[in-house]
């Protein structure tokens, strides 16, 4: 004799050592200790169906069998993970085997931290000690009673009913029975599949849209670089015939009075010297033209370099109006002019300042009609915390169309005429000017209207600095 351990008390309470009524027909699974508690016949084969019997008879007695929880827990159930839940990349399934109580209780997980939370929707669920089929559930009981030395009959069909003895109802029914005590719950780290599979749709779907979106923005590119390279390829032909047309005026001129020279066409002295004024009129517009040309690609190029230097404004303007005597002569032009403080002065490049006015200068004419009148003014304002000197220069002409206006600083652009006829020049000035004063950290503003246009160079003051 043993003493009985109180741990099976949960299957049959001493000292009746009376099974409920349905454990009293054949095996059951108790998950709480956990152990398998079979049937024992002894002697009585006719109880459990045998020949000339019908089966209806109660067992002599029960074997527990008590499996080591550890051992399930910690190396069985872990090696049967590793094996079975594996994926060919190293991806692990995570599982979680819960008892079926209220609430459930974790027996197993295969990652700490897991949850039931984390397994409402699970990708497989299965219940333990029920996944077999009814004829290999038979053939294990059958095996278990043959070790534990039942005695039991030795034909094939006595093995049968014996087996089917002890089966309970409920295993053989449709549904939950009492040996799928344990449920495992099985999900991909990821989530469940559809939440994986949902997950990579929407990433492909992102890639896809991602790809869409890169290659729109590439077409984009391509056509606005391809109407920038049309632009440019139309603005160099712009150049190139505004270039050509003048460039041929002042050659026809030279061209004519050299000829009229050299065939002694031309025999007074006073008509000489008004062909050498002109000859040397045009030969200024050449090298005017030329010089500008020259500018304008040393400031694409980047290697136009401007002095730093204190330099007077009143200046500037007077030798930019200087610059302009032959064609203020020409146009017989008004130019009204401020008194320019002699103490204004701005750091800079003097040269460079000079040509930026002149070019101002010399447009106000142009554009103004006949009898043109070109107010320039300087002076110091101030502008937020700092000052700055302005140097406007007014026309009185028709104005800059609207179309026009957004255009003027771009370079080979030239607009159309107010008055009649195409504007002369080959549509780098106003672009210089920019260049010039930007270079200076300074802008250049235009305001237009039907009673003219006023131009105004804004430069830092810094000239005490």
């Amino acid at each position: 004799p043993v003493s009985w351990p109180n741990r099976f008390d949960s299957i049959i309470e001493p000292p009746t050592r009376h099974l409920e009524a349905r454990d009293e027909a054949g095996a059951t699974f108790r998950d709480e200790i956990p152990a398998l508690v079979l049937p024992w016949l002894s002697e009585r084969p006719e109880a459990v169906g045998g020949e000339g019997g019908e089966g209806g008879g109660a067992p002599d007695g029960h074997v527990i069998i008590e499996l080591d929880h550890d051992y399930i827990v910690e190396e069985f159930l872990p090696s049967l993970a590793e094996r079975h839940l594996s994926i060919g990349d190293g991806v692990t399934y995570q599982a979680l085997i819960v008892r079926r109580t209220d609430p459930p209780e974790i027996v197993y997980q295969t990652a700490d931290g897991l949850s039931l939370q984390d397994f409402s929707t699970p990708d497989e669920s299965r219940y333990l000690f029920d996944l077999l089929s009814e004829r290999q559930y038979r053939e294990l009981l059958l095996n278990v009673g043959l070790s534990l030395g039942m005695l039991i009959p030795e034909s094939p069909e006595a093995h049968e009913d014996f087996a089917a003895a002890q089966v309970p109802a409920s295993v053989l029914s449709e549904g939950e029975s009492d040996f799928g005590r344990w449920q495992i719950l099985v999900r991909h780290p990821a989530g469940s599949l559809q939440q994986a599979f949902d997950q990579r749709r929407r990433r492909g779907i992102a890639v896809n849209l991602g790809l869409f979106g890169l290659l729109g923005a590439m077409a984009v590119l391509l056509v606005v670089s391809t109407q920038r390279a049309q632009r440019l390829a139309s603005q160099q032909l712009d150049i190139v015939a505004g270039v050509s047309h003048e460039l041929r005026t002042p050659l026809s001129v030279i061209r004519m009075a050299a000829g009229n020279l050299e065939r002694g066409a031309v025999r007074n002295e006073e008509s000489v010297k008004r062909y050498a004024a002109l000859i040397g009129s045009e030969e200024r517009r050449l090298s005017e033209m030329v010089e500008r040309a020259l500018a304008f690609g040393q400031m694409q190029s980047r290697d136009q370099c401007f002095d730093r230097e204190l330099v007077s404004v009143a200046q500037i303007i007077e030798a930019a109006v200087g610059d302009c005597r032959p064609l203020i002569e020409r146009h017989q032009a008004r130019i009204e002019r401020d008194n320019t403080p002699g103490d204004l002065q701005v750091r800079g490049d003097a040269q460079a300042l000079r040509h930026a006015v002149q070019n101002l200068v010399a447009n106000a004419i142009k554009h103004s009609g006949p009898s043109p009148c070109v107010r320039i003014q300087a002076r110091r304002s101030e502008s937020g915390e700092a000052g700055e000197v302005t140097i406007r220069v007014a026309d009185e002409g028709r104005g800059i169309s609207p179309e026009d206006l957004p255009r003027i600083f771009e370079p080979f652009f030239r607009g159309r005429r107010t008055g009649n006829g195409p504007v002369e020049g080959t549509g780098l000035g106003l672009t210089l000017v920019e260049e010039i004063v930007e270079a200076h950290e300074g802008r250049v503003t235009v305001e237009s209207d039907r009673s003219g246009s006023v131009f105004t160079i804004r430069l830092p003051d810094r000239g005490s600095s």
